[in-house]
C-alpha cells in the first residue's frame, strides 16, 4: 500500500471550482475507481472484507473531503486520492488490531501538513457528496436486489428465458442483459416485485418442490389456463379465488 492511483482531476477540480450535485455525482464516481483500485491492491481475498472497506471509503467521503487533504485548485484529484488512501490505512489498522484482518497489512500512517489547508469553504459542499454517495450505494443494493428476484423467480417457478421475459413484457435480450449486469429498467421493478409476491403466494398452497410442474399444468377451473397464463394476463387473482376455494389455506402438496 505504498502508491495511489489517480483521481480523475476533471471530477475533482469540476467540484472543488463548482459543488453541485451533478459536480458531486460524478467525483463519486470518480472516487468508486479509485476505491475498486485500492481494493484490489490489498493483499487479501476475503470479499466481505473488501466489501465493507469500499463501503466504509465511499461513506467517509465528505468527512475526507473537509479533513484538510484537499488544496489548491490544480492539486484536488491528487491531493483526495492521497486522503482516501489515508482512510484506508486507518481502516485496515483498525481491523487489524480487532483480529478482523488475520494476514498483517504493513501501512504507514499519512496525515495533511497541520494548517496547510483551512476546510471552512468546504464544509458546505460536502452535503453533496454525502447525498451523491449515498444515492449511489442505494442504486447498486437495488440493483443486486431485483437482479436476485429475478434469479430466484426463474430458480424457484423453473422458468426458462423466454417465459420469463414474457412475464416481465420484455425481450428475451433484455433478460440476457439483466443477468449479465445492465441495469434494470426502473418502471420494472413493480412489475418483478408483483412476480415475487405471486411466488411467496403460490408457497403458501404448495411445497416448493412443485411450483415448476404445477405454474405449467392446464387448470379447468380457470378455463383451462395453466398459472403462467393466468400470471401473464394479470389475472392471478383468479387463480387465488380457485386456490381458496379448492384447497383453503395452507401448504397442501
Amino acid at each position: 500500500m505504498n502508491s495511489q492511483p489517480g483521481l480523475r482531476l476533471d471530477a475533482a477540480e469540476g467540484f472543488l471550482a463548482c459543488p453541485t450535485y451533478a459536480a458531486a455525482r460524478a467525483l463519486v464516481n470518480a472516487v468508486d475507481d479509485v476505491v475498486h483500485a485500492y481494493m484490489a491492491a490489498l493483499p487479501t481475498a476475503r470479499a466481505s472484507i473488501t466489501e465493507l472497506l469500499s463501503t466504509a471509503l465511499s461513506t467517509d467521503l465528505p468527512s475526507i473531503w473537509t479533513a484538510g487533504w484537499v488544496g489548491t485548485p490544480g492539486s484536488a484529484g491528487t491531493d483526495l486520492a492521497v486522503g482516501l488512501a489515508a482512510r484506508l490505512r486507518e481502516l485496515v489498522t483498525g481491523l487489524e488490531a480487532g483480529g478482523v484482518l488475520t494476514e498483517r497489512v504493513h501501512t504507514r500512517q499519512l496525515q495533511p501538513v497541520p494548517g496547510s489547508v483551512s476546510a471552512t469553504g468546504l464544509v458546505g459542499s460536502a452535503a453533496y457528496l454525502a447525498v451523491a454517495g449515498c444515492d449511489r450505494l442505494l442504486s447498486e443494493e437495488r440493483e443486486s436486489l431485483y437482479v436476485h428476484r429475478l434469479a430466484h423467480l426463474q430458480t424457484a417457478l423453473g422458468l426458462r428465458p423466454a417465459e420469463l421475459a414474457r412475464l416481465l413484457q420484455v425481450s428475451r435480450e433484455a433478460v440476457r442483459r439483466w443477468f449479465g449486469g445492465a441495469p434494470i429498467a426502473a418502471e420494472r421493478w413493480e412489475d418483478i416485485d408483483r412476480l415475487d409476491r405471486i411466488l411467496r403466494r403460490l408457497t403458501g398452497y404448495f411445497k416448493p418442490e412443485v411450483l415448476p410442474a404445477l405454474v405449467r399444468r392446464k387448470i379447468p377451473g380457470v378455463g383451462y389456463n395453466s398459472p403462467l397464463d393466468l400470471m401473464q394476463t394479470r389475472r392471478e387473482e383468479d387463480l387465488f379465488d380457485f386456490y381458496d376455494a379448492v384447497l383453503g389455506r395452507g401448504v397442501t402438496q
